[in-house]
């Protein structure tokens, strides 16, 4: 949540830049953005770093004492590994979706997941302690942002013209703003993924949470549709809505949201089917399937991939306000 919507505000702002033809406009966008969500970073690893010295001097709060050595630093890469890499790269390399690059990135990200994974797998099976871990994830998340930086620099010429400086930073501030909503969107799916849990939690205990969280990643598999085709689609919007070209931009939204629609309960309905089949194995038949829980859950699916498709061109073309205090409204009314 630390970028505050900035990433989704920024791509915006690059996609349409780059559809109108505006190199110079990509490469100040990316300068303010950059060097914006960097400070950020920056700042709250300052403070980060400030909390564990505490940490390591005088009891925490619910621990009921100071943290060790190997603790410490083990909080202290992992929070360096997403304080300054991913918050201000999510920002950088949202220049490839701006610029049509969405399958390269793609293809990228895997490339770095597998290595993450035999990296992890290596480390673990030489059974190394938890700091040397984290070092072993944050140097590979180093090594992907040094191959990003360096392909983004000879694909997109824009980027070549990146500027990091107090100035950008400041006029970077501008950006806050507008993207605020973004970040209200954030919390709002993180109130109705994990609110209602805590809710369930507190107050039917936690076999009725194992039993909810397993039906609802189950179902959940149907929304899969539309976050597949959100990617790929959001710069397409932005990209028609900048040239001008609405009536197109009209049919890829009709399109779109009958797709999705269809696909979603589609995988609905052969989730249904195997219901029977797949959750006994997956848990062990320590839970029975509740069959009419699924069928809300999956109704929900069909009904959100109704009503949040037609919003991505909203959210594609910086609309989006009224999106996000209606998602708002929906998660608080869920909790």
């Amino acid at each position: 949540l630390l970028d505050f919507g900035g990433q989704n505000y920024v791509q915006n702002l690059l996609a349409m830049s780059h559809a109108r033809g505006d190199e110079q406009g990509f490469a100040t966008v990316l300068s303010r953005g950059f060097s914006a969500s960097l400070f950020i970073g920056v700042c709250a690893f300052v403070v980060y770093c400030s909390a564990l010295v505490c940490a390591s001097r005088w009891a925490v709060p619910g621990v009921g004492r100071s943290l060790e050595h190997s603790e410490v630093m083990t909080l202290l890469l992992s929070g360096a590994s997403l304080l300054l890499l991913s918050i201000p790269f999510g920002v950088y390399l949202t220049t490839y979706r701006a610029t049509g690059l969405f399958a390269r990135a793609t293809m990228l990200g895997n490339a770095t997941r597998v290595l993450g994974i035999v990296v992890s797998m290596g480390a673990l099976y030489l059974r190394v302690g938890l700091s040397h871990y984290a070092a072993c994830l944050l140097a590979v998340g180093v090594l992907t942002t040094v191959v990003v930086f360096l392909d983004s620099r000879r694909r997109i010429p824009a980027c070549r013209a990146l500027r990091i400086g107090w100035r950008q930073f400041v006029e970077g501030t501008a950006y806050w703003k507008g993207a605020s909503s973004f970040a209200l969107l954030a919390v709002a799916l993180a109130i109705n993924q994990q609110g209602v849990v805590l809710v369930l939690a507190k107050y039917l205990g936690p076999s009725t949470v194992a039993i909810y969280v397993t039906h609802r990643a189950m179902a959940n598999l149907s929304s899969y549709v539309g976050i597949a085709a959100q990617g790929p689609l959001l710069p397409e919007f932005t990209r028609l809505w900048s040239r001008g070209e609405l009536k197109a931009c009209k049919g890829l939204l009709i399109m779109s949201l009958r797709g999705v629609v269809l696909v979603t309960g589609l995988t609905g309905i052969c989730l249904w089917l195997l219901l029977p089949v797949v959750y006994p194995l997956w848990t062990g038949k320590t839970f029975a399937a509740d069959t009419v829980l699924f069928a809300v859950i999956l109704a929900q699916g069909v009904l959100a991939a109704a009503w949040s498709t037609p919003s991505w061109i909203l959210l594609a073309t910086n609309f989006h306000s009224r999106v996000a205090l209606a998602s708002l409204a929906n998660a608080v009314l869920s909790i």
